[in-house]
């Protein structure tokens, strides 16, 4: 009896989640640990440090915007590639920069390498190889970046702590180098490019996922529904009020008392509990629906700020930490699966671009506005209670532009 091979398509997703597990969880989870040690060392005030994840973040909207087209001329795999080396380059930047312009430059960089090797891409890729169980699949992927966040918060403390900030960047350079090594052999646009089918499709007459599944609007049709700019709205609030938080919660940890180490390793806890939180969304979503899905990370990202804002001991560290975690998908997996339900295939990629580059926005104006606001009044206190007051806003336009999507989807089938 002939052995059935292994479906190509989980090597595609090996290499993803290497790509979530060393770019996201080593490249943007535990920056939080660099703001006191560099800005005390070189003499920065927070607000002027914070730019360089504002830079991150203009990068990653001017890129996301034209998603699309870079997909086009360079293909996902390239892309991918590029991607892991722009962010090895911006390591090394950081590792040796005294200067506030070199680390808006690496910053620049960083924003270019999570354009190319991130969230756009790997849904894409999935959306190609997969569908089937496509939420729960891109749950596992992007969980990566929270068992990375985990593990890379507790090495690169303990780095810092040991070696110092310098060090730390360039081990970091040296790991994203090594990561692309995988992607490099692993990935491919296409079932197509190896004489497969998307999984879940081999006994369906339709041969590929953009024709198995809801078409939707194209970008063109989808810029001309008011419901779009809603969504646009909301997942700016998004950016403005999740990963600014995650930025400067060690910060405001030690302003409280809390031991250096002992915010490290609260922001380890993230996003371990971010890992399970993405596997369990990505499952929600599956056997549930969007809905629900985002109503659970919307608590738990409300509870999360008031244990933050008046963490006093250790259980409310934690507490934050653990909820804080499942919220973090609103970032990654309910992105994606805005982009799918509200709008369909048809326009994916464009769409969903447009949505990163808003994305993005909202953490460029979060992360300044949340540390000027410190600089200002010497607490982070007072700006995450407005925080949490927008993700109750969040969750009311949410509301509006589903039910203003389900009704373009009904017209749509009776005409």
């Amino acid at each position: 009896m002939k052995q059935k091979k292994v479906f190509y398509g989980w090597f595609v997703v090996l290499a993803c989640f290497i790509s979530s597990f060393v770019l996201l969880g080593l490249g943007n989870s535990p920056n939080g640990l660099y703001v006191t040690p560099i800005t005390e060392s070189l003499g920065f005030t927070r607000g002027a440090y914070s730019i360089t994840h504002s830079l991150r973040s203009v990068t990653s909207v001017i890129l996301n915007l034209s998603f699309g087209f870079l997909v086009g001329i360079f293909g996902m795999h390239k892309m991918m590639s590029i991607g892991m080396l722009f962010a090895a380059g911006a390591m090394f930047l950081f590792s040796i920069a005294a200067q506030l312009p070199l680390f808006y430059v690496g910053g620049i960089l960083l924003g270019a390498a999570f354009s190319f090797a991130s969230t756009a891409v790997i849904s894409s890729l999935i959306n190609n190889w997969f569908a089937k169980h496509r939420g729960t699949i891109l749950g596992l992927i992007f969980a990566g970046s929270g068992v990375g966040g985990f593990l890379f918060n507790m090495l690169v403390g303990n780095w810092i702590a040991d070696m110092g900030w310098r060090q730390s960047y360039l081990i970091s350079s040296m790991i994203m180098l090594c990561a692309m090594v995988p992607i490099l052999l692993l990935v491919r646009n296409h079932p197509a490019d190896k004489g497969l089918v998307a999984y879940g499709l081999e006994n369906s007459k339709e041969k590929t996922t953009k024709t198995a599944y809801w078409q939707g609007s194209s970008a063109k049709e989808a810029f001309h529904q008011p419901y779009f700019y809603l969504t646009v709205l909301l997942i700016f609030l998004i950016g403005l009020i999740t990963n600014p938080v995650v930025l400067s919660a060690p910060a405001h940890l030690t302003d409280r008392g809390f031991d250096v180490h002992f915010a490290a390793g609260i922001s380890g806890m993230v996003y371990l509990s971010l890992a399970f939180a993405k596997l369990s969304i990505g499952w929600i979503y599956d056997k549930w629906n969007l809905h629900t899905s985002m109503l659970i990370c919307i608590i738990a990202y409300l509870a999360a700020i008031l244990f933050l804002a008046f963490a006093k001991t250790e259980w409310m560290a934690i507490a934050y930490a653990l909820l804080l975690g499942f919220s973090l998908p609103l970032e990654t997996l309910i992105i994606t699966f805005l982009a799918t339900d509200l709008f369909g295939l048809k326009g994916y990629s464009t769409i969903v671009g447009i949505f990163l580059a808003t994305l993005a926005a909202g953490v460029a104006c979060g992360a300044p506005l949340l540390n000027f606001s410190y600089d200002l009044t010497g607490s982070y206190r007072f700006m995450l209670l407005c925080y949490a007051a927008i993700a109750v806003v969040i969750f009311m336009v949410f509301r509006i532009a589903q039910k203003a999507s389900l009704r373009y989807r009904t017209q749509e089938k009776t005409e």
